[in-house]
Formats: C-alpha cells, structure tokens, sequence
C-alpha cells in the first residue's frame, strides 16, 4: 500500500501530517540545538518542554551562569530570538547572548539578527519590545524597558562606560555605571546611543545617530521628540509613532491614492491604536 492510500484510509494520519508541516512551515529557521539548550538550561522542566524560547539562526552563548526569567503564562514561542522580519541586512551570524546576571521578560518578546545582548545587571524587557537589527544592549547595572517599546537598527544600550576615568587634577574616579530606564512606547531610532543615566518618558521618540546620556523625564513635553549629541528635546512634542501595521497599510493606501497631500495632518485614521499591537507580534 502507497503512502497516499495509506493517507486516505486513516483520517488521523492526515491531521497529524498536517500539523507537522504546520509547524515545520510556521518554524523555518529555527536553531533547534540552541532552542532546546536555552530552555532546558534555565527554565524548570515543566516550563521548557513548552520550548518558550524559540533561537532563529546562529547564536553564540560565551556565557550563561545567570538566570532567564519569562514571568506571566509560559507557553510556546514567547520569546523569539534573531527572528528576522524586517530585512535591512542578511544576517552576518554574530547574534552574542550573555547572561551572567538576570535576564526578565515580563511578556512577549521579539529580537532581530545579529544582536548582541549581555544581562551581567538586570535586564528588564516589559510585555512587546522588539529589538531590531545588529542592536547592542549591554547591562551591566539595571536596564528597562517599558512595554511596546523598540530599539531601531544598530542602535545602543550602555548603562556604563565599561572603563573608569580619573581627573589627572584632582585624582577622582567616578562610577562608571547608571541605571537605564526607557519608558512605555518609546521608539529608538536607528544608529541612536543611550548611555548610562539615560531616562525617557513614555511614548518618547529618539531621532537616528542621537545620543541620550541624561534624564529626559524632567519638563518634557507629551509625547516627546529627542535629537542630537548629546540630545535635547526638539519641537514641542505631540508625535507618536503608528505601531498598528494595518493603520499604516491604510495610511499608505491614502498616500498612494491622494499624491497631492503634502503633510501627514491630511489623513485623519485612528487616533490611539496603542492596544493593538498584539496582534501582530
């Protein structure tokens, strides 16, 4: 008897067929060796066989003495590491994962290729941030991030000047690390640099090739826009960066439709699409 036939005759054969190449299909390109090793490494039993961490492409581990906490439901896929949906770079296989100290995603969570992540502090993802391509987060002291919140390509996270510095005057040395506090729904963008001390409001917006080095929460306006080296707060506010990808679709549509409309105050669509997020991630 052929495969087929044998197909036919058993209707549970066929849904289990099915679901394999459902899951191979929804899986494509995931690292089952780093997968099964990160699960199985610092979750509990019961927890990893759910394979709540899922490794897309290569992945180098030098070190993981500390600990990965996944708080809320613990269920497949929550964590996806080097998934790669954006395509500004084929990745180049150098994604670093370090954790020496405390790693804590307080909800979903997505990364991009080729990023370097070191917990050696304690890194604090809130519920939807995503880290985009080639992003280096080193934590060394306390980092957090506000939920939704995003890291453009190549930008940086330091909460520390990695070396001392002494005033050859007066011979004082500083710390050299400070706490990082990113707020709900901010968006980092490409190539921006947020050095220890750094801290910013909820809905922020960080301007590409910027560099934070300061708190920002003090008399920022709403929904704020940050630029320059170091940053300070340009305009008078009041932008939020459209995180729902079907307002966008609409928004582009309108554009396309509407090529005399010289300002984006010309379309008028959903004014707080922040929920829905989610739904896309």
């Amino acid at each position: 008897m052929g495969i087929r036939e044998s197909l036919r005759k058993s209707p549970a054969l066929v849904k289990a067929v099915r679901k394999w190449r459902n899951f191979v299909t929804t899986h494509k390109g995931v690292n089952w060796n780093k997968t099964l090793y990160l699960n199985f490494k610092t979750q509990r039993f019961a927890d990893a066989v759910k394979l709540p961490i899922l490794v897309y492409g290569k992945l180098k581990i030098p070190n993981l003495s500390g600990k990965i906490v996944i708080e809320g439901p613990v269920y497949h896929g929550k964590i996806k590491l080097g998934f790669n949906s954006e395509y500004f770079s084929a990745s180049r296989g150098s994604a670093i994962l370090m954790v020496s100290g405390q790693l804590i995603f307080h909800g979903r969570f997505r990364s991009s290729v080729d990023c370097m992540i070191d917990a050696a502090g304690v890194l604090e993802f809130d519920d939807l941030c995503f880290v985009g391509n080639a992003v280096k987060v080193s934590c060394k002291n306390h980092i957090s991030l506000g939920r939704a919140s995003r890291l453009g390509v190549e930008s940086q996270v330091f909460d520390s000047n990695f070396h001392y510095v002494r005033d050859v005057e007066t011979g004082v040395v500083r710390k050299k690390s400070a706490p990082i506090v990113i707020g709900r729904f901010c968006w980092i963008g490409n190539r921006a640099t947020l050095m220890k001390g750094t801290r910013l409001p909820d809905y922020s917006i960080v301007a590409g090739n910027s560099m934070c080095n300061k708190d920002y929460t003090v008399d920022a306006p709403a929904y704020p826009c940050f630029a320059g080296s170091p940053a300070k707060a340009v305009g008078k506010g009041g932008g939020l960066r459209i995180f729902d990808i079907e307002e966008e679709a609409r928004i582009d549509a309108f554009f396309a439709a509407n090529p005399q409309a010289a300002t984006c105050t010309s379309y008028t669509g959903v004014i707080d699409e922040t929920d829905l997020i989610g739904k896309y991630f």
